[in-house]
């Protein structure tokens, strides 16, 4: 189960622009998350409908639902 993960930063103000990440397993798009200052929202593969999460949800989702590690 590899992942290939690939990003594109906009060359513009990070303020306005999304920065947007291409996640892929076994070379097989996953989908495309898009990541801005207000908000995150994920496009699975071959969609056009993304679902979008605050970055206070986002917090409490990761404080429940992640594997807790060390920091590097």
């Amino acid at each position: 189960m590899a992942h290939q993960v690939k990003f594109t930063i906009p060359l513009r103000s990070l303020a306005r622009a999304d920065v947007e990440f291409q996640v892929k397993e076994d070379g097989i798009m996953l989908g495309t998350l898009m990541i801005s200052r207000g908000s995150l929202v994920w496009f699975p593969a071959n969609t056009r409908n993304g679902r979008k999460m605050d970055w206070g949800k986002f917090a409490k989702l990761m404080e429940q639902e992640a594997t807790l590690i060390e920091r590097r």
